[in-house]
């Protein structure tokens, strides 16, 4: 991290750029005693989040007090049902490419075996059919102390904290879960579904397979953009994955 954070300072000198030190004020925050890292050595704890955003507020030029506060991004989907677990084992990731052809197809690229989607008809009562409603809210009480974050933006957990009662959020080996949002239009709308979550999971938007996240990917809301046309009515989004997922539709 030196050799590189010396040439992000050489750079910032360069175009006359504003530079928000991290690395210095983490140094800081550790010799002070503060837990900056969790057990992992890669996540924040809250000192972490704390400091990063009070560097760039300093940064800024802001003297403003900093109120903590984690929003659900704007445009997230975060009404859902569940459906039951369902057995299943992820197939062997693909490698991404290192430099992505103009043509690239995510879709194509990385076709998955999932298992076969449930039936959907219109006026679907998901609760009368045995699915659940994702509570958000409870997940966040149990979940595992680097997945608060995740939840509190809107991301989902369908197989919630169930899957190792020692380490809660973490993916499961064996079995996977559907999550179905019903999204009403008064007329038809063509709009960008952001997507986000770690492989492998799919995403369908009334019956039909918009995105098929199954190579290496960060899991990240928003992480990538598909513009989808959402039909006068009702409208199906339904996501399968073995561990989290993320949906929000609109322009951010």
């Amino acid at each position: 991290m030196h050799p590189f954070n010396a040439e992000a300072r050489e750079v910032a000198r360069k175009h006359d750029c504003i530079l928000v030190d991290f690395h210095v004020a983490f140094e800081q925050g550790e010799a002070a005693g503060k837990e900056m890292w969790g057990p992992d050595g890669v996540h924040h704890k809250i000192e972490g989040w704390r400091t990063m955003a009070q560097v760039v507020l300093d940064a800024l030029g802001c003297k403003a007090p900093m109120i903590e506060k984690t929003s659900i991004y704007p445009g997230s989907v975060t009404e859902w049902f569940i459906s039951a677990p369902i057995p299943w084992k992820a197939a062997q990731p693909k490698k991404q490419w290192t430099i992505m052809p103009e043509d690239f197809d995510p879709v194509a690229a990385s076709k998955g075996e999932y298992p076969p989607l449930p039936e959907i008809p219109l006026e679907f009562d998901p609760i009368a059919a045995g699915w659940r409603k994702f509570d958000r809210e409870a997940e966040i009480k149990k979940t595992s102390w680097w997945q608060v974050s995740w939840l509190a933006r809107g991301g989902v957990m369908p197989l919630g904290q169930e899957i190792s009662k020692t380490k809660p959020g973490v993916p499961s080996r064996d079995a996977g879960a559907f999550g179905l949002a019903i999204i009403k239009k008064d007329m038809e709308t063509k709009t960008t579904m952001h997507v986000g979550g770690s492989f492998p999971y799919c995403v369908w938007l009334n019956g039909q397979l918009v995105w098929n996240g199954s190579f290496l990917h960060g899991y990240h809301p928003d992480a990538d953009r598909i513009t989808v046309t959402l039909r006068k009515g009702e409208n199906h989004i339904l996501v399968f994955t073995n561990w989290l997922f993320y949906v929000s539709l609109g322009g951010l």
